[in-house]
């Protein structure tokens, strides 16, 4: 029996029309005619991906109903966007290695002394925002103007409505089964990272499992250039938060970019149930 077949019988016992799964590569050619004579990938049969379409409406109220089921079924749902986001993604996965040597080269990194090594990385090539004009960051003199001020925030506690950019949003959304019941495995199954400089796929998976470990953040989103974490343990004080903010930028750069300075980035997350990350 096939990883579609399989799922298919799984689902059905749920009441979930199984004629809505299909593999990705289905999908991506019905969209992307252009891609029908692409050769199969190495990572296609080992590591096929089953999809699931969904109104943009329904697709958050889908997949919490789809978390009820993960261990009877052995598949976790994460949300992957529209057509677009599940082009990069097959394109991604379909070539890479094998999700068991990501999860297995993971075992061999801390992921808290990853992040404490990092955390100040990404800094000297980081250009500080603000009305002036932007300087890059050459010592620790400069701690104050990239710490920042604390701007307190609204909890982000609803999740974020599905648009992409002067388009709103997209007719449909794309649910995608991960083989697996750990969340934290989600980036060795979707092969994320290796692009633009970030991190190889082995640190996000043990980022990942750290932040489930500390915070109780289970990646809900993933696609090209987005990571989204729900989070059932959130950060509760200014110190912690601005913590996690570093921890963050040490992962990802392009929040001290996007937001200007830490505690911008930290007074997010304060008592948020939804972490956000954006990979330029």
């Amino acid at each position: 029996m096939t990883a579609l077949q399989e799922l298919k019988a799984h689902l059905a016992q749920y009441q979930i029309d199984p004629d809505s799964l299909k593999l990705i590569r289905e999908i991506v050619v019905s969209v992307y005619p252009e891609y029908a004579r692409t050769p199969q990938g190495k990572n296609e049969n080992h590591n096929p991906m089953v999809i699931m379409a969904s109104s943009p409406t329904n697709a958050v109220g889908l997949r919490e109903q789809l978390m009820n089921w993960v261990t009877p079924i052995g598949y976790y749902p994460v949300l992957i966007g529209d057509a677009f986001d599940l082009r990069v993604l097959w394109q991604q996965v379909r070539d890479a290695k094998a999700p068991e040597h990501y999860i297995a080269e993971s075992h061999r990194i801390d992921g808290q002394q990853w992040l404490v090594k990092h955390r100040m990385k990404n800094w000297p090539d980081v250009y500080i925002s603000g009305e002036n004009p932007k300087q890059p960051l050459e010592n620790l003199e400069a701690m104050d103007e990239i710490r920042g001020e604390w701007i307190p925030s609204q909890p982000w506690d609803k999740f974020p409505v599905f648009e992409r950019a002067n388009q709103g949003a997209p007719p449909i959304q794309y649910i995608g089964f991960v083989q697996t019941t750990e969340a934290w495995q989600t980036p060795a199954y979707l092969a994320f990272g290796n692009f633009n400089g970030h991190p190889a796929i082995p640190i996000f998976v043990v980022v990942c499992r750290y932040w489930e470990i500390t915070h109780q953040a289970k990646v809900i989103v993933m696609n090209g250039d987005t990571i989204i974490f729900e989070v059932d343990n959130p950060v509760r004080t200014e110190h912690m938060a601005i913590e996690v903010a570093f921890e963050m930028i040490a992962l990802c750069g392009d929040l001290l970019r996007l937001f200007g300075t830490v505690d911008a980035v930290a007074s997010t997350l304060f008592d948020s149930r939804y972490w956000s990350l954006w990979f330029d």
